[in-house]
């Protein structure tokens, strides 16, 4: 296993990353009322746009096997409110120190390989090497959050770089009205 960090991801591997996107989030599509993913071309726009730093892990034989994307130009992700983030964390705003990871990825025959762990840990280094008072940011569906705990896994693994404190900041809550007969 190796890990680098790439700012533009070739055109072919693109690809192979795009149909393992398409695969680890088919599932999720039924269990959130949002959109859980990226379209085919937010997903290229994500792969090439340089000031998203893609930390890849590659297998023994120099395939890539997983992803995790990771940006501190908060524009870049248009969901994002960059006006929260500058009232919340005015200080590492202005430093351009927050930092959105927007995919984790794995191969499905590399699952249980320790990528997703690696992957983690090299994007806390990444944010501590540009400002040791950054702040990595990340979303997860009630699902992940409750079900798989994913909060916590990030933490855990982030964790074993140097202490760091996990902390929920804002949750979406969706409603149906329906007429009652």
């Amino acid at each position: 296993m190796r890990i680098t960090r790439e700012t533009v991801i070739p055109e072919e591997e693109v690809e192979v990353f795009r149909k393992i996107y398409r695969d680890a989030f088919a599932a999720l599509e039924e269990l959130s009322p949002l959109r859980q993913s990226m379209t085919d071309e937010e997903f290229y726009v994500e792969m090439t746009n340089p000031s998203v730093v893609k930390i890849v892990g590659w297998d023994d034989h120099g395939n890539p096997a997983a992803i995790l994307c990771s940006t501190n130009d908060i524009g870049c992700i248009p969901w994002l409110s960059p006006a929260y983030y500058a009232r919340v964390y005015p200080e590492q705003f202005s430093a351009r120190s927050l930092f959105w990871v927007g995919t984790i990825l794995v191969h499905p025959d590399r699952r249980g390989e320790h990528f997703v762990g690696e992957l983690i840990q090299e994007n806390v280094r990444l944010v501590n090497e540009y400002d040791s008072n950054g702040v990595c940011l990340f979303d997860c569906c009630q699902y992940n959050a409750d079900e798989m705990g994913l909060a916590e896994i990030v933490a855990s693994f982030a964790n074993k770089v140097f202490p760091v404190d996990c902390q929920q900041i804002d949750a979406q809550y969706f409603y149906a009205i329906r007429r009652v007969n």
